[in-house]
This record gives C-alpha cells, structure tokens and sequence, in this order.
C-alpha cells in the first residue's frame, strides 16, 4: 500500500495537485455519524458506523488548481458502485481513483477515473 500511495503521490504532483493528504490506516477506527430523513421528512434517522477511510470510500484529498479532490487509489478500481451511489445526492465534489499496476512491463502505468458533481 505504502508503495501504491507513493507512487500516486509522485503521480499526482506531475498531473499538478498539490497539498496531498492521505489518511493513515490504523487499528484505530473513524466513527462517522449519518443524518438521513426519512421519507416523511419529519423523522430524523442517525446512522453510527465505524470507517478506516474517509466513509470507507477514500483515502485521502488533494488540491489541484484551488479545488479540493477526494482520492481513492488501489491496484483494481474497486468500490465504483458504492463510490457513484454515494455521490448521487452530492453537489461539489470531485473525485479521482487512481489505479496503480505495479507489474506493468518496466514503467508502473498508473490510470484514473473521474467524477465532478
């Protein structure tokens, strides 16, 4: 993973985003509260959940020209079906998934997929 992330990050600096953060897996878990209403609008439903990433679906943000990202990085583009669910009631966002192949011929490729909503 360290690998990964480094080089996503070396990436990253060439495709121009700066202030890169990525959280720390630890044993130690986030808690994330969710205040969803309910379909009657006059009850308020609080979801607790526990999240190694930033809500289990990032690993960390970066500016590119004054905007903030939201990354995902890993060797398979996995988790692109929660990761659209969960930005279908966004506004704001945008999101890069960064996929690492280290077994590349020679140079590791590295490719990525984009979401802006």
């Amino acid at each position: 993973m360290v690998d990964n992330n480094t080089l996503a990050r070396e990436w990253m600096m060439k495709q121009g985003f700066t202030q890169i953060w990525l959280k720390q897996h630890t044993m130690h878990l986030d808690y994330v509260w969710s205040h969803n209403a309910s379909p009657d609008e006059n009850i308020l439903h609080i979801e607790k959940y526990a999240a190694q990433d930033i809500w289990n679906l990032f690993d960390g943000l970066a500016i590119k020209d004054g905007t903030v990202w939201f990354l995902a990085i890993g060797v398979v583009f996995k988790k692109v079906k929660e990761l659209e669910q969960f930005l279908e009631d966004k506004k704001g966002m945008c999101v890069i998934m960064i996929r690492v192949n280290k077994k590349a011929i020679k140079v590791p490729v590295i490719t990525s997929k984009e979401w802006r909503v």
